[in-house]
């Protein structure tokens, strides 16, 4: 009207390039448009993540375009050092039901019922199966923490009898991994053969139960060694009773 001015026009009137508009108070839905004063930068999130091509969004806990779960757990598969402390604050994109699954994976690392390796390997195997974490896969992640810590008693029992050497055993776990434990990668080395490695682990299990001196037990791995036989024959041969 008449006695307008040109600084009380409606933003409604900039942005339709008024009189009275300029590029620079343009709104941001008319720039992402791609409006004449609209630009790339300026675009909304919301715009970018649905027109982007890329399969990863980028920045800290961004959620990734789609539900492409089979896609994530090859990213975890390839990076296999990263944690879940640094997947949930770093550069990386989770699907949202994977997000969900690492964050409950998360507070059961605080509450100490999961290592940091478990709760990723959980992770992996929730994301192969479409972002679903189930009782087994808490379950085998958990037996496989005890299963490891049963080989690296059994090396130790080795180590004792003087089948291995401490210099063997630092070599071989350099090499152990998801998919490798401590016995595997001693076997690899050629230091020793995995049947000597699975009795270790049944004598190491009698040790502890009592039925076995380790007196014994020793004599018992030298034979399998040497014989290449199992435990139950070298207890047979040396007519050692179990207790």
């Amino acid at each position: 009207g008449p006695g307008g001015q040109q600084q009380q026009q409606a933003p409604w009137n900039q942005q339709q390039g008024g009189p009275g508009g300029s590029q620079q108070q343009q709104a941001p839905w008319n720039q992402q448009q791609g409006g004449p004063g609209g630009s790339q930068q300026q675009q909304a999130p919301w715009n970018q993540q649905q027109g982007g091509s890329q399969p990863f969004a980028t920045g800290p806990g961004s959620l990734m375009q789609g539900e492409d779960t089979s896609a994530f757990a090859g990213m975890l598969d390839k990076q296999s050092k990263l944690t879940l402390a640094e997947l949930l604050v770093g550069n990386y994109s989770i699907p949202a039901k994977c997000l969900d699954v690492a964050m409950k994976l998360q507070e059961m690392v605080c509450r100490r019922e999961l290592t940091e390796k478990n709760a990723m390997q959980a992770l992996k195997l929730a994301a192969q199966q479409g972002g679903v974490l189930t009782d087994s896969i808490l379950t085998s992640v958990s037996r496989a923490d005890l299963d490891r810590a049963a080989v690296r008693e059994a090396v130790q029992l080795l180590q004792q009898a003087g089948l291995v050497g401490e210099v063997d055993v630092k070599a071989a776990e350099a090499r152990v991994d998801d998919t490798t434990d401590l016995g595997a990668a001693l076997v690899a080395a050629g230091k020793v053969d995995a049947l000597t490695v699975e009795a270790a682990r049944e004598c190491h299990e009698l040790v502890s139960s009592g039925r076995l001196p380790a007196g014994k037990a020793m004599m018992a791995l030298h034979y399998c060694q040497r014989a290449r036989a199992p435990l139950k024959d070298a207890l047979s041969d040396l007519s050692i009773e179990l207790e």
